[in-house]
């Protein structure tokens, strides 16, 4: 495989990795916690998504994450679950053993962009992360290092979009929805409201877009610049950010960072 010919061509064997998934890979429910014993929980969440997913409970994996327990306050805890085909992780696993590599983790985009925010900028009052890709558009509204609401955008925004005749309805549709999940996070979650707003690296035009939005928003909205935060003075082209940032939220997950 490609994987296989680069790990022998960069002498990379034996390295541990951290696996990414993609949006196609799998799917992310928020559910109210079973009130179960810790080794029936993935079980009960089984049958918890048992209608809502589109194959057999019993050939999926899962792995849950909780919603901080300021949410939600008087009603039941929540929890996300993730759930991914067994074959799709089976496939993975074959995948990383058979180029060399040791698999240490499968992870979600979701969470590697939260390692992202969590150590590149202040979210200790809370803070909406937005990464904008035509594979999927990711919304994280997290504070204190906790992802409190995380949601997929239906708006896409491919490149080049703010010289395209569609622009003013894809803005339209684009601030409606980061605005209902402020909305919500405010009022249905119980916190104080967002007043920063970060967008991921995008395409050539991101600066526009971030402007644009900031003009539309309450919230302050800014652009991630990863070749800043990393301090570093070879060029990093938006584009490339963009392509590099799941990948280098993945190789953090077991970094110590802060907020």
């Amino acid at each position: 495989s490609i994987l296989e010919r680069e790990v022998k061509k960069r002498d990379l064997e034996g390295t541990a990795v951290n696996f990414v998934l993609t949006h196609s890979d799998y799917k992310l429910f928020l559910v109210e916690a079973p009130k179960v014993e810790p080794h029936e929980m993935e079980s009960a969440v089984k049958w918890k998504i048992k209608d809502l997913v589109d194959s057999p409970v019993d050939e999926l994996a899962v792995t849950l994450f909780p919603v901080p327990e300021d949410v939600y306050r008087g009603q039941n805890d929540m929890v996300y679950v993730v759930a991914a085909r067994k074959s799709k992780i089976k496939q993975i696993v074959n995948l990383v053993f058979n180029s060399g590599l040791e698999l240490k983790s499968i992870d979600i985009p979701e969470l590697v962009l939260l390692n992202i925010s969590n150590k590149f900028s202040d979210d200790s009052n809370g803070l909406a992360f937005i990464d904008l890709r035509s594979s999927g558009r990711t919304l994280n509204l997290c504070k204190a290092g906790n992802i409190y609401l995380t949601r997929h955008l239906n708006t896409r925004v491919g490149q080049s979009i703010l010289n395209s005749e569609e622009w003013a309805s894809v803005k339209e549709r684009l601030v409606l929805e980061i605005g209902r999940s402020l909305d919500y996070y405010e009022s249905q979650m119980g916190q104080s409201p967002i007043t920063k707003i970060l967008i991921a690296p995008g395409g050539n035009d991101s600066e526009a877009l971030v402007k644009q939005l900031n003009d539309l928003m309450t919230a302050r909205v800014a652009g991630l610049k990863l070749a800043e935060a990393f301090h570093s003075e070879n060029e990093f082209p938006e584009t490339l950010q963009q392509s590099c940032i799941l990948a280098i939220g993945g190789a953090m997950r077991d970094m110590q960072v802060a907020a």
